[in-house]
C-alpha cells in the first residue's frame, strides 16, 4: 500500500506538469477548478462501489480485481502514441520561470 502511494504521487506530479505546460494560460484557472471539483466529486462514488464490492466478494478478491484493473489501465495508456508524444515533445521546452 505504501508503494502504491509513492507511485501515485510520482504519476500525479508528472500529470500535473503535463497539464500545466499544455493548458493555455487564459483557461488554466477554469481547467484546474473543473479537474479538482471532478476529482472531489468522484471520491464518494469510489467509496460506494468499493464498499459494495467488498460486501459481495470479500476483501481479497476486491483488492486483486482493483489491482488488475490498475495494471490493465496503465498498460493501455502506456501504449497510446499521443500520450508518449506529449512527453517527448517537451524536451526542447525546458525554460526556467
Amino acid at each position: 500500500m505504501i508503494l502504491l502511494g509513492l507511485l501515485l504521487a510520482i504519476v500525479n506530479i508528472n500529470l500535473m506538469v503535463i497539464f500545466q505546460k499544455n493548458t493555455p494560460t487564459e483557461v488554466k484557472g477554469r481547467f484546474f477548478s473543473i479537474l479538482e471539483t471532478g476529482s472531489s466529486l468522484i471520491v464518494p462514488l469510489g467509496f460506494l462501489v468499493a464498499g459494495r464490492t467488498v460486501d459481495l466478494f470479500g476483501y481479497s478478491k476486491n483488492l486483486y480485481v482493483m489491482g488488475t484493473m490498475i495494471v490493465l489501465a496503465s498498460l493501455y495508456f502506456y501504449f497510446i502514441p499521443g500520450i508518449n508524444n506529449i512527453v517527448e515533445g517537451e524536451e526542447d521546452d525546458d525554460e526556467v520561470c
